[in-house]
C-alpha cells in the first residue's frame, strides 16, 4: 500500500507540472499571436528570449504590449524587467 501511495503521489507531482508547462505554453502562444498583430514578424531569437519565462511573466508582458511605443521599446522593457542582472 506504502508503494501505492509513492507512486500516486508522484503521479499528481507528474500532472500538475504537465498543467504548469502547457499554461506556460498557451501563454506563450498567444503572446507570440499578440506581438505579431502589433509588430509584425517575431524575430526567432524573441522566441528563445521568451521561452524560460513562466505563464504570469508573460502574462505581464501582455499587459506592457498595449502600452509599448515600439518592438524596440517591448524588447527593452523584457530585457530590463527580466534579464537585468
Amino acid at each position: 500500500i506504502m508503494n501505492l501511495q509513492t507512486e500516486a503521489v508522484r503521479a499528481s507531482h507528474m500532472v500538475a507540472l504537465l498543467k504548469q508547462e502547457g499554461q506556460q505554453e498557451g501563454s506563450l502562444r498567444m503572446l507570440i499571436t499578440l506581438i505579431e498583430s502589433r509588430f509584425g514578424e517575431v524575430p526567432k531569437f524573441l522566441h528563445l528570449i521568451l521561452l524560460p519565462l513562466s505563464s504570469e511573466q508573460l502574462r505581464e508582458l501582455g499587459k506592457y504590449l498595449l502600452q509599448a511605443k515600439s518592438f524596440d521599446d517591448f524588447l527593452a522593457f523584457i530585457l530590463q524587467t527580466f534579464y537585468n542582472d
